[in-house]
């Protein structure tokens, strides 16, 4: 809910919002009593803040989702799933979806919306930002650490 506001409040130019507030305060009670340290939290704010506001202020579809996909890599690294350098974005996807717990589907499409801004000229149009952006905060969300466990076995 905390992010999901945060990035409505960032696209609207919102500057402060109680109901932000109220609960960036529950999702840091919510991970502490999961038995992150103050400084985990803090770290987890700090990292979740940036890449909203990164994804938020861009308005260029093409950049901003290039940056979706960058940033989706980012996440899987600290899953411990790194892109080695000679990986295409579809080998990297194929071995992220067999080591992670990830919802397919969102990553299948954020790829395929990275590998068009990224490889063609084809006009990009603002919904196709809006979804590689519900599919990173998709791809998020199942790697969060209320997720637990979202390392295959």
């Amino acid at each position: 809910v905390f992010l999901d506001q945060l990035m409505e409040a960032l696209r609207l130019g919102q500057i402060t919002s109680p109901e932000i507030g109220k609960s960036a305060i529950q999702h840091g009670h919510d991970l502490l009593r999961q038995g992150f340290t103050v400084s985990q939290v803090v770290h987890d704010y700090g990292d979740v803040c940036q890449a909203i506001t990164d994804l938020a202020v861009e308005t260029d579809p093409r950049t901003a989702i290039i940056r979706c996909y960058r940033r989706f890599e980012r996440f899987a690294a600290q899953a411990r799933v790194f892109r080695a350098p000679w990986q295409t974005s579809s080998e990297f996807v194929r071995e992220a979806l067999s080591r992670l717990a990830l919802p397919r589907l969102p990553v299948e499409q954020l790829t395929r919306l990275f590998e068009l801004a990224r490889f063609s000229d084809h006009p990009l149009e603002p919904g196709e930002l809006d979804r590689a952006r519900a599919c990173l905060e998709e791809i998020r969300t199942a790697l969060e650490p209320e997720g637990a466990d979202h390392v295959r076995r």
